[in-house]
C-alpha cells in the first residue's frame, strides 16, 4: 500500500523522463496508480500526511 500524502510523480522512458511532472494527492488506504505497463514511473513523497517533518521517499514502481 502507498502511504497518503503528496507526491510529484514523473514518467520515465527508455531512462529519460518524458513529461513534466505531475502532482497526486494519495488518501489513505491508496493502493494503485493504472500507468502502461511498459512505462517506469517514479515518485517523489514531497508532503507526508502522517509525519509533517519526513525526509522525502522516493519510489520506483
Amino acid at each position: 500500500m502507498i502511504d497518503a500524502g503528496t507526491y510529484k510523480i514523473y514518467f520515465a522512458d527508455n531512462g529519460y523522463f518524458v513529461d513534466e511532472p505531475r502532482i497526486l494527492e494519495l488518501e489513505e488506504g491508496s493502493n494503485r496508480i493504472n500507468i502502461s505497463p511498459l512505462s517506469t514511473l517514479v515518485m517523489e513523497k514531497i508532503n507526508d500526511y502522517s509525519a509533517p517533518e519526513a525526509d522525502n521517499n522516493f519510489f520506483l514502481l
